[in-house]
Protein backbone atom coordinates (compact mmCIF):
# COMPACT_ATOMS: atom_id res chain seq x y z
CA UNK A 1 0.00 0.00 0.00
CA UNK A 2 1.32 3.66 -0.55
CA UNK A 3 2.04 6.07 1.62
CA UNK A 4 -0.95 8.28 2.32
CA UNK A 5 -3.46 5.34 1.04
CA UNK A 6 -5.46 4.12 4.18
CA UNK A 7 -7.08 0.42 4.30
CA UNK A 8 -9.43 -0.90 7.07
CA UNK A 9 -9.10 -4.73 6.41
CA UNK A 10 -8.97 -6.92 4.38
CA UNK A 11 -12.64 -8.19 3.58
CA UNK A 12 -14.28 -9.30 0.92
CA UNK A 13 -15.77 -6.53 -1.19
CA UNK A 14 -19.84 -6.41 -1.32
CA UNK A 15 -20.38 -2.87 -1.31
CA UNK A 16 -22.55 -1.68 -3.95
CA UNK A 17 -21.74 0.92 -6.08
CA UNK A 18 -23.64 3.58 -8.02
CA UNK A 19 -20.84 3.80 -10.45
CA UNK A 20 -17.10 3.57 -11.18
CA UNK A 21 -14.73 5.79 -12.63
CA UNK A 22 -11.04 5.11 -13.26
CA UNK A 23 -10.17 8.68 -12.94
CA UNK A 24 -8.86 9.31 -16.25
CA UNK A 25 -12.25 11.02 -17.69
CA UNK A 26 -11.64 14.07 -19.74
CA UNK A 27 -11.62 17.78 -18.14
CA UNK A 28 -11.34 20.16 -20.52
CA UNK A 29 -15.23 20.70 -20.17
CA UNK A 30 -14.16 22.17 -16.69
CA UNK A 31 -11.71 24.50 -17.81
CA UNK A 32 -14.05 25.93 -19.76
CA UNK A 33 -15.83 27.27 -17.00
CA UNK A 34 -12.95 28.34 -14.92
CA UNK A 35 -9.64 29.36 -14.87
CA UNK A 36 -6.59 27.23 -15.47
CA UNK A 37 -5.37 26.14 -11.79
CA UNK A 38 -8.64 27.59 -10.12
CA UNK A 39 -9.22 24.11 -8.30
CA UNK A 40 -7.28 21.38 -6.99
CA UNK A 41 -5.62 18.49 -9.17
CA UNK A 42 -6.99 15.20 -7.47
CA UNK A 43 -5.10 13.05 -9.65
CA UNK A 44 -4.02 9.98 -7.19
CA UNK A 45 -6.52 10.62 -4.95
CA UNK A 46 -9.09 7.20 -4.19
CA UNK A 47 -11.83 9.24 -2.30
CA UNK A 48 -14.76 7.52 -1.04
CA UNK A 49 -18.25 8.59 -1.66
CA UNK A 50 -20.88 8.12 1.23
CA UNK A 51 -24.26 9.56 0.38
CA UNK A 52 -27.20 8.47 -0.18
CA UNK A 53 -29.34 10.62 -2.70
CA UNK A 54 -28.84 9.23 -6.03
CA UNK A 55 -28.36 12.51 -7.61
CA UNK A 56 -26.23 14.28 -5.12
CA UNK A 57 -24.06 10.93 -5.08
CA UNK A 58 -23.60 10.95 -8.91
CA UNK A 59 -22.75 14.85 -8.91
CA UNK A 60 -20.44 14.48 -6.11
CA UNK A 61 -18.20 11.35 -7.83
CA UNK A 62 -18.30 13.10 -11.03
CA UNK A 63 -17.00 16.30 -9.57
CA UNK A 64 -14.41 14.51 -8.29
CA UNK A 65 -13.97 12.06 -11.26
CA UNK A 66 -13.45 14.84 -13.32
CA UNK A 67 -11.05 16.46 -11.33
CA UNK A 68 -8.55 13.50 -11.03
CA UNK A 69 -9.88 11.60 -8.29
CA UNK A 70 -10.68 7.80 -8.44
CA UNK A 71 -14.14 7.66 -6.62
CA UNK A 72 -14.66 4.50 -4.00
CA UNK A 73 -18.61 4.04 -4.53
CA UNK A 74 -20.53 6.04 -4.01
CA UNK A 75 -22.33 4.04 -1.13
CA UNK A 76 -25.92 4.80 -0.48
CA UNK A 77 -25.85 2.96 3.29
CA UNK A 78 -23.37 2.97 6.26
CA UNK A 79 -22.68 -0.81 5.75
CA UNK A 80 -21.21 -0.44 2.23
CA UNK A 81 -19.59 2.55 3.37
CA UNK A 82 -18.01 -0.02 6.26
CA UNK A 83 -17.98 -2.76 4.17
CA UNK A 84 -15.77 -1.00 1.14
CA UNK A 85 -13.66 0.64 4.09
CA UNK A 86 -12.50 -2.80 5.26
CA UNK A 87 -11.52 -3.76 1.55
CA UNK A 88 -10.17 -0.74 -0.26
CA UNK A 89 -7.13 1.62 0.05
CA UNK A 90 -8.65 5.24 0.33
CA UNK A 91 -6.93 8.57 0.90
CA UNK A 92 -9.45 10.60 1.10
CA UNK A 93 -13.49 10.18 1.66
CA UNK A 94 -16.69 12.55 1.64
CA UNK A 95 -19.40 11.92 3.68
CA UNK A 96 -23.09 12.51 4.37
CA UNK A 97 -24.40 12.09 8.11
CA UNK A 98 -28.06 11.19 7.28
CA UNK A 99 -28.35 8.34 5.40
CA UNK A 100 -31.58 6.42 4.77
CA UNK A 101 -33.21 9.23 6.92
CA UNK A 102 -32.07 7.57 9.97
CA UNK A 103 -30.99 11.01 11.58
CA UNK A 104 -27.06 12.53 12.20
CA UNK A 105 -24.74 8.78 12.36
CA UNK A 106 -21.32 9.03 13.01
CA UNK A 107 -20.04 5.37 12.64
CA UNK A 108 -18.50 5.83 9.63
CA UNK A 109 -16.59 9.38 10.37
CA UNK A 110 -15.63 7.48 13.63
CA UNK A 111 -13.77 4.83 11.54
CA UNK A 112 -12.00 7.19 8.87
CA UNK A 113 -11.04 9.45 12.22
CA UNK A 114 -9.49 6.26 13.84
CA UNK A 115 -7.33 4.91 10.81
CA UNK A 116 -6.29 8.94 10.19
CA UNK A 117 -8.19 8.74 6.31
CA UNK A 118 -8.89 12.95 6.06
CA UNK A 119 -12.44 13.20 5.16
CA UNK A 120 -15.07 16.33 4.95
CA UNK A 121 -18.63 16.04 5.83
CA UNK A 122 -21.48 17.16 3.50
CA UNK A 123 -24.79 17.41 5.28
CA UNK A 124 -28.05 19.14 4.65
CA UNK A 125 -28.14 19.71 8.86
CA UNK A 126 -26.58 22.83 9.89
CA UNK A 127 -22.95 22.74 12.44
CA UNK A 128 -24.91 22.42 15.42
CA UNK A 129 -25.59 18.71 14.89
CA UNK A 130 -21.68 17.86 14.45
CA UNK A 131 -20.31 16.23 17.41
CA UNK A 132 -17.58 18.20 19.58
CA UNK A 133 -14.94 15.25 18.23
CA UNK A 134 -15.54 16.24 14.83
CA UNK A 135 -15.47 19.89 14.77
CA UNK A 136 -12.23 19.95 13.10
CA UNK A 137 -13.15 17.98 10.22
CA UNK A 138 -14.94 20.69 7.35
CA UNK A 139 -18.62 20.11 7.22
CA UNK A 140 -20.00 21.65 4.14
CA UNK A 141 -24.16 22.21 3.91
CA UNK A 142 -26.08 21.03 1.08
CA UNK A 143 -26.86 22.21 -1.86
CA UNK A 144 -23.16 22.31 -3.11
CA UNK A 145 -21.73 23.23 -6.36
CA UNK A 146 -18.76 20.86 -7.34
CA UNK A 147 -16.13 23.76 -7.14
CA UNK A 148 -16.88 23.89 -3.43
CA UNK A 149 -16.53 19.93 -3.14
CA UNK A 150 -13.21 19.56 -5.34
CA UNK A 151 -11.54 22.75 -2.99
CA UNK A 152 -12.88 21.16 -0.05
CA UNK A 153 -11.37 17.69 -0.61
CA UNK A 154 -8.48 19.21 -2.08
CA UNK A 155 -7.69 21.08 1.15
CA UNK A 156 -7.56 18.19 3.44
Amino acid sequence: MSEGTHSLGNAARSAPALSQDDGQRDRSHLDRRRGPNDLPDLSGRRILVVEDSYFIAADIAGALSAAGAQVLGPCPTEKAACDLLVCEALTHAVIDLNLDEAGPRFHVAHLLKAHAVPFIIVTGYDGDVITPEFCDIPCLQKPLSDRVIVRAIGGV
